[in-house]
């Protein structure tokens, strides 16, 4: 008998939702108090706003997509209210499949509205304006900025003028301006919350502060235009798939063309960057935790069908509650029979690990003490992570930060919840990882 997923607990939003079933039916319970039940049938899809608390249950064999929404993202139907349903016509299909790609974060496309001033360039005003960035609703002073970044009240100042032509004052203002524009693209966001938001006292002294800054606003991307993922690092093992059209994958020193259809595994610990022709679209299937295989380099998949694909990524990459899927672990464990057995081995006692640490990531165990709880030995263990457990606990720490981000949780929260001592130590470590300050991240598979 096929498996049907279900969600032990309803969820409460943080940000609106939409969920579209393709294939097959799924059993919808919204509301907050007194919950509305809901049957959506193929072709049928949901809109439920942030606040409302959700259970969704998919059926045998559907294919549910669900993506988080954004203020100006286009629907089949207008939203309204707590939740609203309507009709999903097949004209919709693509368009909606690249908002779900769209949504996860992983598409280097131009950032939607208003972006502050130009970051500065020196190594410790920079970091001043990461340390800013990273928390608008928290008073500064200048003089202690300056000395969290080593230099002098003078000194910050100058530098800010001099590689942004603002003042300190008056770049936190734009970044607060171009934050709060930002905010109130979202369903229900009002200028009295996006005054709390950024750490103003009210919605007039937010209206006076956006009359009198000038923020700049990008162009976004143009429909059907070749895109590219952000170059990076996965932490983990990620099986990529050609939905659409053609596109070409390196990870270090190799490069594969792949064509429609056509899937790829990119290794964990290797720099890596997929770049789709124009009207081309890759999706990510899953991702596994893992050692790298001996292959330094992409690793093709036979073509699986398309619908159990597609319906594959929609549970791994839920925007409520990812769920693993026995289609990515049989994929998975195909991909590692290019290494060895103690591969495999070191790859179940991995994603064991990763488990434990999910529940409480902000834990001081020792090696000795994880392998305790486990029921390894430590030899194992250290096998398994490569004698590398602070690298291995840093990236872990890193991709649940990721993934916080994403749903919209505040910095120092994440940063209390991973056991840092503050969100200037945090947001350093996050920096270091990804190149980028976290109220820079933009997402990652």
């Amino acid at each position: 008998m096929a498996r049907i997923d279900r969600m032990t607990q309803p969820v409460e939003l943080r940000f609106p939702v939409f969920f579209w079933t393709l294939t097959g039916s799924a059993h919808v319970v919204v509301g907050r108090g007194t919950s509305a039940s809901l049957r959506l049938g193929e072709g049928r899809g949901v809109w439920v706003n942030a606040g409302q608390r959700l259970h969704v249950d998919r059926g045998p064999d559907a294919v549910v997509l669900g993506m988080r929404c954004r203020g100006d993202d286009a629907l089949p139907f207008t939203g309204a209210g707590g939740a609203t349903t309507g009709a999903v016509d097949a004209a919709w299909h693509d368009r909606l499949v690249d908002q779900f790609a769209s949504s996860l974060g992983y598409l280097q496309e131009e950032q939607r509205g208003p972006a502050p001033a130009a970051m500065p360039t020196s190594t410790g005003a920079r970091e001043a304006a990461r340390i800013l960035l990273d928390d608008l609703s928290t008073p500064v002073d200048v003089a202690d900025l300056a000395s969290a970044v080593h230099l002098s009240a003078a000194t910050l100042h100058r530098r800010f003028r001099e590689e942004t032509a603002l003042s300190v004052g008056q770049w936190r203002a734009r970044a607060r301006v171009a934050a709060a524009e930002a905010y109130l693209r979202e369903p229900g966001a009002t200028l009295a919350s996006a005054a709390h938001r950024v750490g103003l006292s009210s919605a007039s002294a937010l209206s006076r502060l956006m009359r009198t800054t000038s923020v700049p606003v990008r162009a976004p991307v143009q429909a059907g235009a070749a895109r590219s993922t952000w170059p990076r690092t996965n932490r983990m093992h990620v099986l990529v798939w050609v939905y659409r059209g053609s596109a070409r994958v390196s990870a270090g020193e190799l490069t594969v063309d792949l064509g429609e259809g056509e899937l790829t595994w990119l290794p964990a610990g290797i720099p890596n960057v997929v770049r789709m022709d124009a009207g081309s679209l890759v999706l990510p299937v899953g991702a596994r935790v893992g050692r790298t295989p001996r292959a330094g380099g992409p690793v093709r998949v036979h073509p699986q069908d398309a619908a159990a694909l597609l319906a594959a990524s929609a549970r791994e990459y839920d925007p409520i509650e990812p769920t693993t899927t026995a289609l990515v672990d049989g994929l998975f464990y195909g991909y590692l029979a290019h290494g060895s057995e103690d591969d495999r081995q070191g790859s179940r006692l991995m994603t064991r690990l990763l488990e434990e640490f999910h529940r409480q990531p902000s834990s001081d165990r020792s090696v000795g003490q994880w392998a305790e709880l486990l029921g390894c030995t430590r030899d194992e263990l250290d096998e398994a992570l490569d004698g590398g457990f602070r690298r291995w606990r840093t990236s872990a720490r890193m991709g649940i930060a990721r993934q916080l981000l994403f749903a919209g949780v505040d910095v120092r929260s994440i940063a209390k919840h991973l056991g840092y001592s503050g969100t200037s130590s945090f947001s350093h470590v996050f920096a270091r990882e990804h190149g980028v300050p976290p109220s820079g991240y933009r997402g990652y598979v």
